[in-house]
Order: structure tokens, then sequence, then C-alpha cells
């Protein structure tokens, strides 16, 4: 009993041996996902990071926006998102067309996404828990709140180590002088690859021409990074 750290339940007063110390065995630490993911699944929410930020650089030339910014956004507007499906409810309509709605989350919010019959017979398969995606919507505007209607859905990782296709260049005419153009005609040259390059020129009353070049480059966070140094921080769309 002495050996076992037990006292007696009707006295014994001599003092318990104290515990052997518990001896750990040297391991690996997790990798990141699955650290991430025992956060999740042991606190509901992450501590060390979150599954997105490692994609942060990249969806800011894709143009997601974060999902706390979609309140208040105008109903019916076309948005791009970037999140992690929580739950995915599967939904039969009164004509027994399968849908669901998703619950998405990034690194700011969650939010509701309705993924309607058309819709959700294309992207079922993807629709998985734990899954990062890039979606196409639409913001729902109601009474009871902000919700989002899928148009279409990636996973993630298949969007990010694709290589881009089309460079768009977005500027104001007035403020592309012939010093900026040269810079780029000089930048271009010197990273050849097979990304397409065209310009969308802003005009002063606010209307826009998309001008098609013969251009090719190789579009990676460098060349994005001094396009937008010559033409401002929102000028570079990488699809």
């Amino acid at each position: 009993a002495k050996e076992s750290g037990q006292h007696g339940l009707f006295g014994g007063a001599a003092a318990a041996a104290a515990p052997l110390p518990e001896v750990l065995p040297d391991t690996d630490e997790w990798p990141e996902h699955e650290l991430l993911n025992s956060e999740y699944a042991t606190l509901g929410f992450y501590i060390s990071g979150h599954p997105l930020d490692k994609y942060a650089g990249r969806l800011a030339d894709l143009k997601a926006v974060d999902i706390a910014s979609i309140e208040g956004r105008r109903n019916k507007e076309n948005v791009i998102v970037a999140g992690i499906v929580v739950q995915s409810r599967p939904m039969r309509s009164r004509r027994g067309a399968r849908w669901a709605i998703v619950t998405l989350q990034d690194r700011t919010s969650v939010i509701e996404a309705m993924v309607f019959p058309e819709a959700f017979g294309k992207l079922e398969p993807v629709l998985k828990p734990a899954t990062p995606l890039l979606v196409k919507a639409s913001v729902l505007a109601e009474d009871v709140g902000t919700r989002l209607t899928v148009e279409d859905a990636r996973p993630l990782e298949q969007v990010i180590d694709r290589p881009p296709s089309l460079l768009r260049v977005r500027v104001p005419v007035a403020t592309l002088g012939a010093g900026a153009m040269e810079r780029l005609d000089q930048l271009f040259a010197s990273r050849p690859g097979r990304c397409r390059v065209e310009f969308e020129l802003v005009l002063d009353d606010g209307a826009a021409a998309t001008q098609q070049t013969s251009k090719a480059v190789k579009a990676d966070q460098e060349l994005i990074a001094r396009v937008k140094e010559i033409c401002g921080e929102d000028s570079v769309v990488v699809q």
C-alpha cells in the first residue's frame, strides 16, 4: 500500500511514498496540419495558427475577401471566399432534389453557404469537413442574417498549386505614363513564362476597356510585387 502511494480510509498516518516520476518518450513534433486539426477537434477553435495562414499571399492575389467583411454587402454581390468546411448538412427539396447547407470558416469568422441542387450535383465530392475551398458565390442578404449562395468551389490546394494562366493589370489611363509602360515592358521581357498578360484600362469616367497583349510571363510573387510597385497595390489580378 505504501509503495502504491495510497492512504487508508480510517487512519494510517504514515506518509505515503512519493510516486515514481513518469518518463515520457521523445517523439517528433506533429506536422502543422495534424496539430491544427487536433486543436480544432479538441477545443472547437485553433490556437497556434490557422490552416489558411500559409495561403494568405496567394489569396490576396485572387481577390478573396474575408468572411467577416461579407455582412453588410449588397444582396447578390459576387464574392470569392476561401474557407474551411466545418459542417455540411445534406438537404432535400420538396421535389426530392438534393442540396446542402455548408458552414465555412476562415481566419475571421464563419458563414453558412447554400449549395442548391444544380451546384450541389457537381460539387458534392469536395464538400467534405476540414476541406479548404476557394468558393465563388453571391451574397444572400436576409432578415435573419447574411449567407452565401455557392456557384462554384474548388479545393484550395489545387488552385494555389496550379500555375496562373492570366495576369491582369488594372490601372487608370491617366496615371499610366510612358515611364510606367517602359518599366513594365522591361519587367515582362526579363521574366518570360506561360502566363498571359492583359491590361484593364480604367477611363476617367470609370468605364474600363480590356487590352490584350502578346506577352507571356512567369507570374510568381516577385513579379507580382514589382508590378504593384509600378501600378499600385490593387492593380494586379491573377487567374
